[in-house]
């Protein structure tokens, strides 16, 4: 039987064309990034944070490589729970708009170090996305959803918990509303245990 060797270093992932993935502490977040030649896709300022992080990094053949740290995590599911509504309680995100949200406590425990969120935006007013992201640090130049005017827009996003137990989502222009429902999350597991684990 043959056997392939893998050369010393970090451990890589290759991501196709039209995708990016988002490095957050030992967490990879998937996320698209549009593709201007797409039918349909939106287009963005060569300017903003978005298309020059599409830019950087990308290799001859439009992947984009992103070294992945060693971690496990058990996760829990929950039932969806909403957190946040912003249609509700006034908190529509302009351009350039951020929000904090807390997700620990009640049914995520304060020792979790990610969480798995269902997040959507509705009522957008213009081709923007969203980046959600640990509360506490620098803002990343991917995205985790991307839209175009009048659209509503789901996404499945997992992302590490942050600085008093948040995750940030920003808006890069136009107006969103963004609702959020927690799916479950990841803590440390039980020493000796791997049931559940997740490893990146």
């Amino acid at each position: 039987m043959m056997t392939r060797s893998r050369p010393p270093g970090p451990r890589q992932w290759r991501l196709a064309a039209g995708c990016a993935g988002l490095l957050l502490g030992s967490w990879l977040v998937l996320g698209a990034v549009p593709t201007p030649a797409a039918a349909g896709s939106m287009e963005l300022p060569a300017s903003s944070p978005l298309a020059l992080a599409t830019q950087s990094g990308a290799e001859a053949d439009g992947s984009i490589e992103a070294p992945l740290a060693s971690a496990t995590g058990a996760y829990t599911a929950l039932s969806p729970q909403r957190l946040l509504d912003t249609r509700t309680t006034g908190q529509t995100l302009p351009a350039a708009g951020s929000l904090n949200l807390t997700v620990t406590g009640g049914s995520v425990p304060s020792a979790a170090i990610a969480v798995a969120l269902n997040v959507t935006v509705t009522d957008t007013t213009a081709s923007s996305y969203l980046s959600v992201y640990p509360a506490g640090e620098t803002q990343p130049l991917l995205s985790n959803l991307n839209w175009v005017a009048g659209e509503t827009v789901p996404n499945l996003v997992i992302v590490p918990i942050g600085s008093g137990g948040q995750v940030t989502f920003y808006n890069y222009q136009g107006r969103a509303d963004v609702v959020v429902d927690l799916e479950g999350y990841f803590a440390p597991e039980a020493t000796g245990s791997t049931a559940g684990s997740y490893v990146p």
